[in-house]
């Protein structure tokens, strides 16, 4: 079954979760290492690799290579985005999350003093649970009794209605979910650019690197007729900025931790 948060569709033609997984394994092969001597010097080298893989812009006139952005198509979505909304079968977002009382009720309980974030966390767990574990875990549930067809079905529209739950209460995750379903429409989501633009300004209120790109991305392209280029350029200028800020970040982290296990191997 198709999962929706396992299908987040990105637009950062690849940079930004390109560069985060190329991170993390930079990390892995730090933290697999940690019984040896780790020096700043080899630090510096796997970080150094990590930033070649992932072709950044990242140079010492690194501000002025911003302008180039364009001509890599990070200011356009391309036509292959939209392929999911040409279909006759889709549903407004607020139509796909709605559930049997009884079902929310379950809901309720179950995240009852959760933060928008441990709500993402339980998703996750439904998302990846099987039919019986699903069952198990909604005890109400009849499937024969029921308005779905299958039980992927009911468990699409649960998942659903938790990432609701969960951008409500300010898991900025969820907010790039909805948004993003709204404009690209997977999951037989119908395209809605001025909700997914309110989903998305909240998670790039709290600071998200990848909802400001996709924002930028909306105002520079005019999608749904909120046509600004300068303010897109803004934005997703910012939102690249802000994602070598984060790296160098982790880079600093990383060799923090190093530096401690170094410390540690010669007490």
């Amino acid at each position: 079954m198709e999962k929706i948060i396992l299908n987040i569709k990105t637009i950062f033609t690849g940079i930004t979760l390109l560069g985060y997984t190329l991170l993390l394994s930079c990390s892995n092969e730090v933290v697999s290492n940690k019984n040896e001597d780790i020096s700043s010097s080899e630090i510096q080298t796997i970080f150094g690799n990590f930033l070649n893989k992932s072709k950044l812009l990242r140079n010492s006139h690194y501000q002025d290579s911003l302008d180039n952005l364009s001509d890599l198509g990070i200011y356009t979505f391309d036509f292959d985005d939209f392929l999911a909304c040409e279909r006759d079968n889709l549903q407004s977002y607020y139509l796909r999350r709605q559930l049997p009382s009884e079902i929310v009720k379950v809901i309720k309980n179950k995240i009852n003093g959760m933060t928008g974030d441990k709500v993402f966390d339980f998703l996750l767990l439904v998302a990846a649970m099987s039919s019986e574990e699903l069952t198990e875990e909604f005890k109400v549930l009849n499937m024969e009794d029921s308005q779905y067809d299958s039980i992927d079905e009911f468990q699409d529209n649960i998942v659903t209605h938790l990432i609701w739950l969960a951008s409500k209460r300010g898991s900025v995750e969820a907010l790039n979910e909805i948004g993003a379903a709204q404009i690209y429409c997977y999951q037989d989501t119908e395209q809605d650019v001025e909700a997914a633009i309110t989903a998305l300004q909240k998670a790039a209120d709290k600071g998200d690197n990848l909802s400001m790109l996709t924002l930028g991305k909306i105002y520079y392209t005019g999608l749904g007729g909120f046509n600004d280029r300068e303010l897109g350029k803004s934005l997703q200028d910012q939102a690249f900025e802000l994602t070598i800020n984060k790296l160098r970040d982790a880079r600093m982290n990383i060799e923090r931790f190093a530096e401690s296990e170094s410390e540690i191997k010669i007490k």
